[in-house]
């Protein structure tokens, strides 16, 4: 810091306003000195598991450890119970984020019938494969076909491991006598992450979809 010096931040409605080396007038002033100041950090892959899976973590606590690590959004994985897949169940957790939260929050939303998918979209979420490796292809066909005929920003999410290769893998670490934490990483090799991105870049890339 002390290469780059000292600079006084204004802030106005919660965003900054101004950036400066000269002293400003301002009604509340926050001494940091020495210290570093970071935009707040954007976590695109969590599981709060709320609802139906809030004894491992709900909205409350998932977003309180969120916030003291310097994390000021957070974008949820549609992973619970029910899954997050519908109209209804995307707006169930809508209002859960909403009244617990204490950060800026997106939500995921997993694949279903168009019909259900169109419905979903005034609700604007970033829509994620929540299958298999067998319905990726028409996961991203439908999608396609939402942006060309709604709102849809065209926005996939994609959890990169073939499952395939996975489901081999473990069935060959269970002939082990016992396993141990480390054999979890050695189920998912990089060729399942490798393969399932080449794919997901090829679909998306094939339908017009902006991939994450």
């Amino acid at each position: 810091i002390n290469k780059i010096g000292n600079f006084y931040v204004g802030i106005k409605n919660g965003k900054i306003a101004k950036i400066s080396k000269i002293p400003f007038e301002g009604g509340k002033k926050i001494d940091i000195n020495g210290k570093l100041l970071l935009p707040g950090f954007i976590d695109p892959h969590v599981h709060f598991r709320d609802p139906g899976l809030t004894q491992k973590e709900d909205f409350k606590t998932g977003s309180e450890s969120a916030a003291n690590g310097g994390f000021t959004t957070v974008i949820d994985m549609p992973n619970t119970i029910p899954k997050t897949n519908t109209y209804k169940a995307l707006k169930e957790k809508i209002a859960i984020a909403d009244k617990k939260s204490i950060v800026n929050y997106e939500l995921q939303a997993g694949w279903n019938t168009l019909e259900e998918m169109e419905k979903m979209i005034s609700l604007n979420p970033i829509f994620m494969d929540l299958e298999n490796d067998e319905t990726l292809e028409g996961i991203f066909e439908d999608l396609g076909t939402l942006k060309k005929t709604t709102s849809y920003n065209g926005l996939v999410a994609v959890h990169c491991e073939n499952k395939a290769i996975i489901k081999k893998e473990i069935s060959r670490l269970k002939q082990k006598e016992e396993n141990i934490p480390i054999d979890y990483s050695y189920a998912r090799p990089a060729k399942a992450e490798d393969e399932s991105v080449k794919q997901a870049i090829e679909l998306a890339s094939a339908n017009n979809l902006n991939l994450h």
